[in-house]
């Protein structure tokens, strides 16, 4: 079955939708990855990540040169609409407030902390995977995240109440979402932390001690 645009968009990232542009318009992950300073295997993975929330193959090998396929070519003129329109509102940020969102981001961060982010990945059999899926808050135990109280805990997105496909934990400084994976024997774990790569790396740890607890 086709997934929800609000499913969609609560799977998809922009950093997918930039390597993507990039795989699409160089011919080539190597090429791609040169421009946008990452690996192969980077972008091989963000490419395997979009796939995998589409449900699509993007890019297919005939010989030794790489193809987009027909969903690919509808992607890319939708990606590049979205990325117009964003160099518009980053035009307009600039004329309205003097500064680029660069500056603002960087003011933010300064106040309330730069922030790390992460994924890592964990084993899950399908059993395990489908109960993920399925979790709800009052299975989540714990109290506390990384040394901080655990102050929401969600299925759904806020707002349009898609169902995320997983379980977002969040404290005041950090947050991690869990989802399984549609084609490997794991799930995935997202963590952003705000105050830095020291504590995002507890909240990884934490995170996948809860969960693993929560789908046993």
């Amino acid at each position: 079955m086709p997934r929800s645009v609000q499913q969609l968009a609560s799977r998809l990232t922009f950093r997918q939708l930039q390597v993507f542009l990039a795989v699409y318009e160089q011919q080539g992950y190597s090429k791609a990855g040169e421009l946008l300073g990452l690996t192969q295997p980077a972008v091989s993975s963000q490419i395997r990540q979009l796939e995998e929330a589409l449900g699509q193959p993007m890019f297919e090998y005939v010989g030794r040169k790489l193809f987009p396929t027909s969903a690919a070519e509808l992607l890319a003129q939708s990606v590049r609409a979205i990325f117009d329109e964003l160099r518009f509102l980053q035009t307009e940020i600039v004329a309205k407030t003097g500064r680029d969102p660069g500056q603002h981001y960087k003011a933010l961060a300064d106040e309330f902390g730069h922030a790390a982010e992460s994924r890592v990945e964990a084993p899950a059999n399908t059993a395990q995977k489908k109960a993920l899926s399925k979790l709800s808050p009052d299975q989540i135990t714990s109290t506390e995240l990384a040394g901080e109280k655990i102050e929401s805990i969600i299925t759904h997105a806020p707002g349009n109440n898609a169902a995320i496909g997983g379980i977002k934990v969040s404290s005041k400084s950090g947050w991690f979402a869990a989802r399984p994976s549609g084609t490997e024997d794991i799930y995935k774990i997202y963590a952003e932390s705000f105050k830095g790569d020291e504590h995002l790396q507890a909240l990884l740890a934490e995170a996948q001690v809860i969960v693993d607890k929560a789908i046993a």
